[in-house]
Formats: C-alpha cells, structure tokens, sequence
C-alpha cells in the first residue's frame, strides 16, 4: 500500500514539474517576443500567477531610486494602482534594498509589509522577486499574491520565480536596446531632413 502511494505522489511530481516546464518554455518564448517593457511585465506577472497557482499581482520598475507600481492583476483584469517603495520601505523597499527574493505567509503579522495597503489589496501572502540585469543591478520587482487553498510560498516557488525574473530581464534589456535605436533613426532622420533643407536653401 506504502509502495503504491509513493507511486502515486512521484507521478503527481513530475506531472507537476512537466506542466511547470511547459509553461516556462511558453513564457520565456512569449516575454522575448514582446519589446515594450509595459507588456513583458504583465506577461511576467501572468506567468508567475499561473506557475504558482496564485489570484493577484503585480510588477513595478525602478524609478528615480523608488520601486513604483502602476497596475495590478486581479480577478482576470488590470486596474491601476500609484504605490511607491523607496529603499527600505515595505518589501518591495526590502528586495530594493537587499536584491534577495521575500517570501510572507502571514502578512498579517510581518513587520515588513505596509499593513494598509495589505487591506486595501486584500492579500494574506505574498512572494516578492527582483528583475535584475546582467551586472546586478535592480530594474524592477514583480510580487504575486493569494495562493489557491492558502498554500505557503516556498523555496520551489521562488526557483521558478527567479527564472521567470531571467527571461524579464533579458527581454527589458532587448526592448530598451530596440527603443534606442527607434530614437537613433529617428534624430537620424530629423538630421537628414535638416541637412536636405540646408543643401536645396
């Protein structure tokens, strides 16, 4: 009976990794497809609600030395939010400052988390991870919410985090880089348009 059991939960393990190596390859396929930084953080947090069978979240970029945040995902839609994190201040503050994932099974009583946006936003966990580039250096931070049944975030949770947070932040750099040279051709082009005036003058 023991034997059989074990069968059981091994094959509900890898039917579980299987479908979390699925939806990893279509989402790094899909965020490096997208080149605008606004679409490839909600792929982003999409992605992380669904790897982590989660209902609510959010991404925020650094800003000015803060971590601000625009939207938020919940019940299937995006509605917009104006919260800002300098270093130090409520965890996105935390990962700001520490470049470590964090993780929060009882927001009700963790001294890190801004209790009145918790109730505003109704969220009684959370798994917070940074978006770093290639040097270390932090561009934003997506935090998701409200796992199904109330199941505790953990450290296989914040594996499949961080390899999400990889492929976002090879596709910020990808949009940034096209984004300049948009702005390259661009002044280009005023310039040859300037020159051509000059010559026919």
């Amino acid at each position: 009976m023991g034997l059989i059991m074990d069968n059981e939960n091994i094959k509900e393990v890898m039917l579980r990794q299987e479908k979390q190596l699925s939806i990893l390859s279509r989402v790094n396929q899909k965020i490096n497809e997208k080149l605008e930084v606004h679409a490839i953080l909600r792929t982003l947090v999409e992605a992380a609600l669904e790897l982590t069978s989660s209902k609510e979240g959010t991404a925020g970029l650094l800003i000015d030395d803060k971590m601000v945040f625009t939207e938020y995902f919940t019940q299937g839609q995006w509605v917009p939010v104006d919260y800002s994190f300098p270093v130090g201040y409520g965890v996105p503050g935390w990962v700001l400052e520490k470049k470590e994932p964090y993780i929060s099974n009882d927001t009700y009583n963790d001294p890190v988390v801004i209790q009145e946006i918790r109730e505003k936003l109704g969220f009684y966990n959370l798994a917070d991870t940074p978006i770093m580039d290639r040097n270390g250096n932090i561009l934003g931070c997506f935090e998701i919410h409200n796992t199904e049944g109330g199941r505790p975030y953990d450290e296989k949770d914040i594996t499949l985090l961080k390899g999400l947070s990889a492929s976002a932040a090879v596709a910020m750099e990808n949009a940034r880089i096209v984004q300049n040279l948009h702005k390259t051709q661009l002044q280009l082009r005023k310039s040859e348009t300037y020159l051509q005036s000059l010559f026919e003058e």
